[in-house]
C-alpha cells in the first residue's frame, strides 16, 4: 500500500532508514524540520525502523499540482518526479550517511549491482594485523638482522615508537630525510632522524620545496606507502639518529651521510641495508611469519562477519576470488584462523577455500597486474607447486600460485569493469589494478578509525581555521592592483599557521594527519582520491550496504562552477527572506 508521510509522523522519524532487499529508503522530514536538524545529520546515528515495502506505481499518489519533499513517496513515482518542487540548495539537506566507522567512502560513482566479481587481498585486508604488536615484532627482527650483517649491537637500544610514523612519507636516499609532500609534490614538512627540520634547513636541501616526479621515478626517493612500511620508517629514523650522534662518526659536509676517518657511510647505503633486512624478515629467511602463526591471537584480528559477507556475495550471484602475495602455507594458516568464528543461525561451517571461486597465492603484486609470472598449481597435500592445466571455470577448490590478472579474468570469464578489488596497498593493489586493468577498487585504510576520531576532536580548531581564512579573504576585499601597500596580515597568517599546526599535532606530533597538512591534502590523499573508487576503514563495511547500492560521490565542482551554484542559491535565499 502507498505510504504518504505527514509532517507530524515525520517529526518522530527524521532520517530513519528502512531496509528492503533491493532498496534503501530514507524517511525525510518537512523542510522546516530539515532545517532544525541540519547540524546533527552527520553525527546522529539513525534509530532502527520497521521494514518498508516498495510502493507499486499503480498505488502511488497521482499528483497534478506541484508537490514538496514531504509529500513524495519512496521511491517516487514518475508523476511525482514530474511535479516535484525543487528545494533551494540552502534548504536541501545532505543525503543520509551511515555512521562514519561503518561507512564505505566514495570517490567515484559506483553501482554495486554491476559488480559481479569481488577480489580480496589477504594481508592488512582480510587479515588485519594488530598494531603496535606486529610493528614491534617486525622492528625488533629487522634490528636483529642488521646486527647480524655487521651493524653495531648498540642499535638494539632503540625501541619501536608507535607515535612516530605515518605511512605515505617519502624517504630521500641521498640526504636521509623523511618528507611529507602534498598531491603536487610540494614539501609540507621534513624530518631528519627524529628531528623536525626548520624551514631554512628544508630550503637548503630543496630550494624549491618540491619533489620532482622524475626523481621519484629515478628512485632517489622511496615512497613508504604500505602498513608494512611503518616499522621500516622507524628503523630508518633511528639508524640515522644513531650515526648522526655517534661520537666516532661525523656528518659529511655535503649532507649525504657520515664518516669515521676514511670510512664513509652514506644514507643511501644505510637505506639499502634496512630495505634488505625488512625483506629478509618478511620472507622465508626471517622469523616473522613463524612468530605470527605461533601467536595468532596476539598479532591477527578476527572479524566475525567475514564469512557472512563472503556468503552473501555468493548468495547474490557474485563470484569471489583471493589474490595475495603470501605463500600457500602461510595463507592456509591465517585464513583458517580468520574463518574459525561463530556463525549466525542457518550458516554451516565450512573450509575457508569454499568461500572463494578462485584462489591465487604468491601473486607478486604489483607485477601481477602487468606481465605476471608463470601460473602454477599448489598440491594441497604437499604444498608443492606444479604446472597445471586450467580450462574454463574448473578452478573451484584449487589453489593457484603466480600468474597474472589476465589469468584471473580468463578463468572467471570476467571483464575488468565488472570486478571490485579490495586491498590495502595504494600502489600494489589499487593504482596498478585501476590503471592497467580498469578494475574498480576499494582501498582499506585501517588508520581511518583514528583519523575520524581525531577529526571530531578537532572540529573547533577547524572552525577557527575556516574563520581565519574568511578573515584573510575579507582583508583583500575590493583591493586591486592600484593598491600601493600590502595590508598588514602577518599576525593573521601566523595565527593560521599555528592553528593548522595544532590540528596536525593532534593527529601526530611529527607528521600530522595521513591525509592532510593543515588544509592541504597529502600525496597519499591524492592517490586515494585518484585511484580508489571507494575506501573504508575495513572491507567488512560492505556488509552495511545492499548489493544494489548506488555509491554517489559528493559534487566535485571546479571553483568557477561552485561560485555559480552558490550564487544562484544565495539569490534564491535572498528573494525568499
Amino acid at each position: 500500500n502507498a505510504l504518504l508521510l505527514s509532517s507530524s509522523s515525520v517529526a518522530d522519524h527524521i532520517f530513519r532508514v528502512h531496509h528492503h532487499p533491493c532498496f534503501c529508503f530514507i524517511t525525510m522530514a518537512t523542510p522546516a524540520r530539515l532545517l532544525q536538524h541540519r547540524s546533527s545529520q552527520l553525527s546522529d546515528t539513525p534509530s532502527p525502523g520497521p521494514f518498508r515495502e516498495a510502493v507499486p506505481d499503480s498505488a502511488k499518489r497521482r499528483a497534478t499540482d506541484r508537490i514538496t519533499l514531504d509529500q513524495v513517496s519512496w521511491p517516487p513515482s514518475v508523476d511525482e518526479l514530474k511535479n516535484y518542487e525543487d528545494l533551494p540548495l540552502h534548504i536541501l539537506p545532505k543525503p543520509y550517511k551511515r555512521d562514519d566507522h561503518d561507512r564505505v567512502f566514495c570517490n567515484r560513482n559506483l553501482t554495486l549491482s554491476h559488480m559481479k566479481y569481488y577480489g580480496f587481498d589477504m594481508d592488512y585486508t582480510l587479515a588485519i594485523y594488530k598494531s603496535p604488536a606486529i610493528d614491534e615484532l617486525a622492528y625488533d627482527l629487522a634490528m636483529d638482522r642488521l646486527v647480524a650483517v655487521g651493524y653495531p649491537a648498540e642499535i638494539k637500544q632503540f625501541k619501536f615508537d608507535p607515535n612516530f610514523p605515518i605511512r605515505g612519507l617519502f624517504f630521500d636516499k641521498t640526504y636521509g630525510n623523511l618528507i611529507k609532500v602534498d598531491g603536487f609534490g610540494n614539501i609540507l614538512l621534513s624530518v631528519h632522524g627524529r628531528t623536525i627540520m626548520t624551514t631554512a634547513e628544508i630550503d637548503s636541501f630543496y630550494p624549491n620545496r618540491y619533489v620532482s616526479p622524475t626523481e621519484v621515478e629515478r628512485e632517489r626517493f622511496y615512497v613508504l606507502n604500505t602498513l608494512f612500511n611503518i616499522p621500516e620508517t622507524v628503523v630508518i629514523a633511528d639508524l640515522i639518529t644513531f650515526f648522526d650522534n655517534h661520537k666516532e662518526f661525523k656528518r659529511m659536509d655535503d649532507g649525504t651521510g657520515v664518516r669515521r676517518d676514511s670510512q664513509m657511510l652514506s644514507y643511501h647505503s644505510i637505506y639499502t641495508d634496512i630495505r634488505a633486512a625488512i625483506d629478509y624478515v618478511h620472507n622465508d629467511g626471517g622469523k616473522l611469519k613463524d612468530v605470527v602463526i605461533a601467536n595468532m591471537d596476539k598479532y591477527v584480528e578476527k572479524e566475525d562477519r567475514t564469512p557472512v559477507l563472503l556468503q552473501r556475495m555468493h548468495d547474490n550471484g557474485c563470484r569471489v576470488f583471493l589474490a595475495t602475495n603470501s605463500d600457500y602455507a602461510y595463507t592456509q594458516k591465517v585464513m583458517t584462523y580468520l574463518m574459525d568464528v561463530p556463525l549466525p543461525p542457518g550458516m554451516v561451517k565450512k573450509d575457508w577455500k569454499e568461500y572463494f571461486d578462485l584462489i591465487v597465492v604468491s601473486a607478486r603484486k604489483p607485477s601481477f597486474f602487468e606481465e605476471g609470472t608463470l601460473l602454477r598449481e599448489v598440491d594441497l597435500s604437499t604444498g608443492r607447486l606444479k604446472i597445471g592445466e586450467f580450462r574454463g571455470n574448473d578452478v573451484k577448490g584449487r589453489v593457484l600460485a603466480g600468474g597474472s590478472a589476465y589469468h584471473v579474468t580468463e578463468l572467471l570469464g570476467a571483464k575488468g569493469a565488472d570486478i571490485l578489488y579490495v586491498g590495502d596497498h595504494i600502489f600494489g593493489d589499487v593504482l596498478k589494478s585501476k590503471k592497467l586493468r580498469a578494475w574498480r577498487t576499494l582501498l582499506v585504510v585501517p588508520e581511518l578509525k583514528r583519523e575520524l576520531s581525531v577529526c571530531r576532536k578537532n572540529h573547533k580548531l577547524v572552525e577557527h581555521l575556516k574563520n581565519l581564512e574568511f578573515m584573510l579573504a575579507e582583508v583583500f576585499r575590493g583591493i586591486t592592483s592600484e593598491c600601493p601597500d600590502p595590508p598588514a596580515v602577518s599576525e593573521l597568517t601566523r595565527e593560521i599557521e599555528e592553528t593548522a599546526q595544532q590540528i596536525d599535532n593532534n593527529h601526530n606530533e611529527h607528521f600530522g594527519s595521513l591525509f592532510r597538512s593543515g588544509m592541504r591534502q597529502t600525496f597519499f590523499a591524492m592517490q586515494t582520491k585518484r585511484y580508489a573508487d571507494l575506501y573504508s576503514p575495513s572491507f567488512v563495511n560492505l556488509i552495511n550496504y545492499p548489493f544494489c547500492y548506488e555509491y554517489l560521490c559528493d559534487d566535485q565542482m571546479l571553483p568557477h562552477e561552485e561560485v555559480s551554484v552558490l550564487h544562484n542559491s544565495e539569490n534564491t535565499r535572498s528573494s525568499g527572506e
